[in-house]
């Protein structure tokens, strides 16, 4: 369907201290690719009271009056707010309020009236919270009925894959104190609040985009979407997974680690394999959030044991940097449970654990020179290393993109090192240089990536992907 609308017109009236009314207008436009561009849809959220409002194409135009009340529909009976992103990439949220306490019946169902998914419970009276993934429909509608009214809305999902399961979470009950997911009726605006507006856009190919902008309303304002920004990626390494406490920095609790996945999941970002970094690189795959890449160094029996059930649930990929020569000894994998791993295949039919080298027997790579008398023998020294390793990983596993990990973190950027690597087939380098990256400016042969040790918050990976937060929002005044 052509869209000829180019930006979206709102009028907020905001109570002062006197308990008068001011007016703000504000206009949202957005660009890609060079030139102005409708959007789908847009989120408005007020941080100070959490009170959040979704405009979706062709409805444009929004009035708010503040006057203190819930300005949810009077009477009995429930309302369903519409998901939010949408379209979306797979994975989206929406929010059921009753007015009072009831038996609700949530139905999912195709265009054709196939029933998806059902959902049951009694739910207290209020605001609750659940995330729907699904990868099966194009379009989906949701059914929400309680014993005295009903209300539905349409999804679109732009990742639609025949086959697989569609999954709904109940994520609680939302506080009254917050006033979010209250749809349009709920929002509350108080003069000074700090607001944050996100854009949605679907690109020709079916990727959903999005950009953010947040300001303290001041005066009628226009703001500019920016949607051909760029995402950064970080690579988080780990080692060695326990169940018990911790013996050192490099080890970290079984416990810990699903609720890091739990993070990465409930914050939305794109998962990525090491393989995934070549496609993004040949625009065959396109970010749509902020990546993240799980890898593991060592080859730790923990892998097998703890890590590879908890990631096949939450359906996460990894790689696994393999120190080939501790294969099959105490405390390390079997190079048939490395197999195994390999050959997952997850319900859309990818591989999702690929292996990578983390060389033959882990010795310093760039310090190592010192120790040869000519630099002939030192490159011998990395060409076994390095090659040994890759082909032992081949041979078994019988996959071909193979990266490397420096142990140590040693020779980040040695040409040697490098030129060896590229003449064994290596297809790039995972460094300990700690940092994240952008796919324009990737290096492959110089990958930075963060240790998440056995201390380390996992929200502390914010502090590496905000470095591009400044180049993501623009607002012009």
């Amino acid at each position: 369907m052509t869209r000829y609308i180019s930006f979206l017109t709102f009028v907020i009236y905001s109570a002062g201290a006197s308990l008068g009314f001011s007016q703000s207008k504000l206009t949202f436009t957005g660009t890609f690719q060079g030139s102005f561009h409708p959007f789908d849809s847009l989120v408005i959220e007020d941080i100070n009271t959490g009170s959040r409002i979704i405009k979706q194409y062709p409805d444009t135009v929004l009035n708010l009056l503040i006057t203190g009340t819930d300005e949810f529909p009077s009477g009995k009976g429930c309302s369903l707010s519409q998901n939010f992103p949408n379209p979306f990439n797979g994975v989206t949220r929406f929010n059921i309020h009753l007015t009072e306490s009831d038996k609700t019946d949530i139905n999912i169902f195709s265009t054709s009236g196939k029933l998806i998914l059902k959902y049951e419970k009694y739910l207290q009276a209020g605001d609750h919270s659940f995330t729907f993934s699904g990868r099966g429909e194009k379009i989906y509608l949701v059914s929400v009925k309680t014993s005295t009214s009903s209300s539905a809305i349409k999804m679109m999902n732009t990742s639609g894959t025949a086959g697989s399961d569609a999954k709904l979470e109940y994520h609680g009950q939302i506080s009254a104190d917050r006033g979010s997911g209250k749809g349009e009726g709920g929002f509350q605006y108080n003069t000074g609040d700090k607001l944050i507006f996100t854009g949605y856009m679907t690109d020709r190919a079916g990727f959903v985009l999005t950009d953010t902008i947040s300001d303290i309303l001041q005066q009628s304002t226009t703001y500019t979407f920016r949607f051909e920004k760029d995402y950064p990626v970080l690579i988080l390494m780990y080692h060695k997974i326990t169940d018990s406490i911790p013996l050192n920095e490099y080890e970290r609790n079984s416990d810990v680690f699903e609720n890091d996945l739990i993070y990465l999941r409930d914050h939305y970002y794109q998962i990525l394999s090491m393989e995934d970094l070549l496609l993004l690189r040949n625009g065959d795959l396109k970010l749509t959030s902020d990546g993240i890449i799980i890898t593991f160094d060592d080859g730790y029996e923990s892998n097998y044991s703890k890590v590879f059930p908890l990631l096949s649930e939450y359906e996460m990929p990894a790689t696994f940097f393999l120190v080939t020569e501790w294969m099959d000894t105490p405390d390390f994998m079997k190079w048939s449970e490395v197999w195994l791993m390999s050959q997952y295949t997850d319900n859309d039919g990818k591989t999702p654990f690929v292996m990578g080298s983390h060389t033959s027997s882990h010795p310093y790579l760039e310090q190592s020179a010192q120790y040869f008398a000519t630099h002939d023998e030192y490159l011998n020294f990395l060409n076994t290393e390095l090659g040994d390793s890759k082909n032992w990983i081949t041979d078994i596993t019988g996959q071909n993109t193979i990266f490397l990990s420096l142990p140590y973190g040693d020779g980040a950027d040695n040409q040697d090192i490098i030129n060896t690597a590229m003449a064994n087939g290596y297809s790039g380098i995972r460094t300990s240089v700690w940092n994240s990256f952008t796919i324009d400016k990737m290096n492959l042969f110089s990958l930075p990536s963060i240790p998440i040790l056995s201390d380390s918050s996992i929200d502390s990976i914010e502090d590496y992907l905000k470095k591009y937060e400044s180049a993501k929002r623009t607002a012009i005044q």
